[in-house]
């Protein structure tokens, strides 16, 4: 097995995630599909640690796009 150390060196994704891109990168790899994502988004947003780092613009953009998908689909 190849060490995490000698995968960063190389541009390789680590077992052991420790920054915050890696972290975010394994959370994106495991939530390939959109249905575990939707879960995990749920998830993560009732936690107000979370919620309290999501920027206002982040905040609106995704009101916006949830009101304009359910706006579209009552069509």
């Amino acid at each position: 097995m190849v060490a995490d150390g000698a995968k960063r060196v190389v541009g390789q994704r680590v077992d052991r995630p420790v920054t915050m891109d890696e972290k975010a990168q394994a959370v994106a790899d495991l939530t390939r599909d959109d249905e575990g994502a939707a879960q995990v988004a749920t998830d993560l947003l009732k936690r107000p640690a979370v919620t309290e780092h999501v920027t206002p613009t982040e905040k609106v953009r995704v009101i916006t796009e949830l009101t304009k998908d359910e706006t579209s689909r009552s069509r």
